[in-house]
């Protein structure tokens, strides 16, 4: 049996598919997968893998840490979207038009530029709030609005041209994914197996995109 701790939004995808997968090569092993936001407690838990987003800079840790991944965000939208309406072409426009966003008091996007240093926020009033990315995906496939959506949440999408990037010349707030346990030795080896399994997934994904 092995516990992963894992948020939500990444065991919607791509986490989920890489468990099945490895379960499918490995028939003897069992697997408790936790699907939450809340930061477990590795230790104390018993957690073998735990599948984390940071935001900052990674606190002092007695855990060893594998990153996985970036945890980029991208403004998109279906082109349905903009089949009665022109594309924005300044930032500003986004406060007009019909978007999709977190439940939370207030909502605003924080862009840098690529190239310059330049920074701008944009205050707008979502059509739909929603704690769920699959939710928020969804709707924005539909042409509902526009959605601030993780990069590995939408790169197939994106690939087939069912969503399109707004403004890539802009960024949004990054993060990194990375899996955090508590020790290599003595690990057991389904766990030391799995381990490798999605550090070679998510390198996957990366040369994927």
């Amino acid at each position: 049996m092995i516990k992963i701790s894992c948020p939500v939004a990444l065991v919607e995808m791509p986490v989920a598919k890489m468990v099945t997968d490895f379960m499918q090569q490995y028939a003897d092993v069992s697997v408790h997968l936790m699907a939450t936001n809340h930061r477990v407690d590795v230790i104390e838990e018993g957690v073998d893998l735990a599948i984390r987003v940071r935001n900052t800079p990674l606190l002092d840790s007695d855990l060893i840490v594998r990153d996985l991944d970036a945890w980029n965000h991208v403004l998109v939208a279906s082109p349905k979207l903009f089949t009665s309406r022109d594309v924005p072409t300044e930032l500003e426009q986004l406060s007009t038009l019909p978007c999709i966003g977190f439940d939370r008091p207030k909502h605003f996007w924080d862009f840098r530029h690529r190239e310059k240093s330049e920074v701008q926020q944009v205050v707008f009033n979502p059509r739909l709030r929603t704690d769920s990315f699959s939710a928020m995906k969804s709707a924005a496939l539909s042409g509902v609005g526009i959605a601030s959506l993780p990069t590995v949440f939408v790169r197939d999408e994106l690939k087939l041209g069912e969503l399109v990037e707004l403004f890539p010349q802009w960024q949004l707030p990054q993060g990194v994914i990375h899996i955090a346990y508590a020790s290599r030795q003595g690990m057991l080896p389904a766990v030391r197996a799995l381990l490798d399994h999605f550090i070679a997934g998510f390198k996957a994904l990366e040369i994927g995109q």
